[in-house]
């Protein structure tokens, strides 16, 4: 009966070992074409999100860390020679409603942003994952591009007698009274206030140098 048992530990211990050594082999061989992939989308979002600059070069990033933040964003920027053409921003925000949400934020030199594009979300289809074109509509005042200042979204602005409370932290939403006012995306106001809390993140890193 001991032999048995000894048997059965050394034949699990076994296949363990090569099921260990199995996974082992699949992370090392799909981690450099995921790395590849997600460097070649941030290179795509890097070109959408800065059109029609013209011959520039791109430098960065460099990780700038937002005042009350313990993370940074990447920041570059596009110059010609010695002159800046537009700034990239690839922040974040953990407020999503299905957590982490990162975008790829372009402002021209003056400030402005003039596009956008959403590298990571898990938020749920149909509504929140909404956010990849939600924010560049001209419906109503849905659109970011073209702003320059502090987001928010319309509800939360101080006129609104009824103000939320956020899912996460339980403080007060209501905006500055100098926020500019962006539509939500419709049942799905959470997703929006995380999504515009990244973009004013990314705004708030281009003024640091």
């Amino acid at each position: 009966m001991k032999s048995t048992m000894t048997t059965m530990v050394l034949s699990l211990t076994i296949i363990a070992s090569a099921m260990g050594a199995a996974l082992g082999l699949v992370h090392d061989a799909t981690a450099a074409p995921i790395a590849q992939a997600q460097e070649k989308a941030k290179q795509e979002a890097l070109a959408s999100v800065l059109p029609g600059l013209g011959d520039v070069t791109m430098t960065g990033p460099e990780e700038v860390t937002v005042k009350g933040d313990s993370r940074p964003v990447m920041v570059y920027r596009a110059m010609d020679g010695n002159k800046l053409k537009g700034t990239a921003v690839e922040s974040w925000t953990m407020d999503g409603y299905s957590g982490e949400i990162r975008i790829m934020v372009g402002f021209d030199a003056k400030g402005k942003i003039i596009g956008y594009e959403v590298l990571q979300s898990a938020e749920t289809p149909g509504l929140g994952a909404k956010a990849g074109e939600w924010f560049r509509s001209e419906i109503g005042n849905r659109s970011i591009i073209g702003t320059k200042g502090e987001l928010a979204v319309s509800k939360d602005m101080p006129a609104d007698t009824e103000v939320d409370n956020d899912a996460n932290t339980g403080a007060s939403t209501q905006a500055s009274a100098s926020a500019i006012p962006i539509d939500g995306i419709t049942a799905a106001t959470i997703t929006s206030r995380a999504f515009l809390q990244a973009v004013n993140r990314a705004r708030k890193a281009t003024k640091k140098k």
